[in-house]
C-alpha cells in the first residue's frame, strides 16, 4: 500500500513540475524544485517524526507539495503520514507566507499484550489538510520553514506542527 501511494504522489508532482516556472523575487526559493527534510509534531496521540516534502513550482505563486512524514514510536503506536498540498505564496519583505490546502492520508498501527499473547489493530484515515506556512531564506539555495495544520479525517482529527529547512535546485 506505502508504494502506491508514494508512486501516485510522485505521478501527480511530476505532471505539475512539467509546467513548473521559475520563482524570482525577494525572498522567494530560486529554481523550480525544492526538497526539505522536516520534523512534525502531531497532536492526537503525541507522536513526533521525521519527514520529506518536494515541492514543485506549477504557477508564479502556486507550488505543489507532496510530503511522507514517519512517526516514532510512542505508547505502542507507530505512524505515518502521506501528503499532497497545495501552497499559495505571499512575499512579505524579506519573508514568505502560504496558506495551504490538500489531501492527507494516515495509517497507524496500535501494539497490544497481554497474558494471550500480542496483536495489533491498523488505522486508515484519509482526509484534508488546511492550514498556513512561513518560510525565511537563509541565503539563496536555503529556506527555513514551520507550517500548522489542521486535518480533518473521519473519527480522528488533529493539530501537525512542521518545522524544516528547503533546498532548491
Amino acid at each position: 500500500m506505502r508504494k502506491y501511494i508514494f508512486m501516485a504522489l510522485m505521478a501527480l508532482s511530476t505532471l505539475f513540475s512539467v509546467q513548473a516556472e521559475e520563482l524570482r523575487g525577494d525572498g522567494e526559493v530560486s529554481g523550480d524544485i525544492t526538497i526539505a527534510p522536516q520534523f512534525a509534531y502531531a497532536t492526537k496521540h503525541s507522536l513526533a517524526g521525521l519527514g520529506i516534502q518536494a515541492q514543485f513550482y506549477a504557477l508564479n505563486n502556486l507550488r505543489i507539495a507532496p510530503e511522507f512524514i514517519m512517526y516514532f514510536k510512542n505508547n505502542n503506536m507507530t505512524a505515518y503520514n502521506a501528503d499532497l498540498n497545495v501552497h499559495y505564496i505571499i512575499p512579505k519583505g524579506t519573508i514568505n507566507i502560504y496558506p495551504l490546502l490538500g489531501f492527507a492520508y494516515n495509517r497507524y498501527k496500535i501494539e497490544y499484550s497481554d497474558a494471550d499473547g500480542k496483536w495489533d489493530e491498523k488505522h486508515d484515515r484519509i482526509g484534508a489538510n488546511i492550514g498556513v506556512g512561513t518560510e525565511y531564506p537563509i541565503n539563496e539555495m536555503l529556506h527555513f520553514f514551520a507550517e500548522e495544520r489542521f486535518q480533518l479525517m473521519k473519527d480522528f482529527n488533529q493539530s501537525v506542527t512542521v518545522l524544516g529547512v528547503r533546498i532548491g535546485f
